[in-house]
């Protein structure tokens, strides 16, 4: 889900909301995150994504600008089972990605994503922790929120910690 400029506020269902619970039902404010090229996305329509991804990537000033785009269309490949050509992209945008540590969690996080829809879960495991961790260290909230995300809708048990911030999921 990508949220926009404003703060969202989303009532939890709490104990109240069973039956003889004893805690009430809470509210939880979620702060804007921001991902810059989120708005070139359309998952219901893959090549328009592509599309708008390549004319971004003519437009980019920095190769760690091109280095993310290039991560963009990497998923965009994985998404449509063509890994090899998904770890290409990857592998462009590792070589322009010089210090970048969005740039380092984004090709950590597509590898990961590329690795478990290939069936290889297992494998993925090491790369989405690697990710996250590197957003963590560098303040990449939105990379945070994307990642723990992901993990909750991933079906896989494994807590993620970085300091003072931790997820888990099953």
């Amino acid at each position: 889900m990508f949220l926009g400029g404003s703060s969202r506020r989303f009532r939890l269902a709490g104990y109240a909301d069973s039956p003889g619970g004893s805690r009430p039902a809470r509210s939880l404010t979620v702060a804007p995150v921001h991902d810059r090229l989120r708005s070139l996305w359309d998952f219901e329509d893959l090549d328009g994504t592509e599309q708008r991804l390549d004319e971004q990537l003519e437009r980019e000033g920095s190769d760690s600008g091109r280095a993310e785009v290039l991560t963009q269309l990497a998923r965009v490949e994985g998404l449509r089972g063509r890994f090899s050509a998904s770890e290409t992209l990857l592998q462009q945008a590792e070589a322009l990605a010089g210090s970048s540590d969005l740039v380092r969690a984004r090709i950590d996080l597509e590898r990961c994503r590329a690795l478990r829809s290939s069936g290889d879960v297992a494998a993925s495991l090491p790369l989405f922790e690697s990710a996250f961790a590197i957003a963590a260290a560098a303040g990449e909230d939105f990379m945070q929120s994307m990642l723990r995300t992901w993990l909750c809708s991933s079906q896989v048990t494994r807590t993620v910690s970085s300091p003072g911030r931790s997820v888990e999921s099953t």
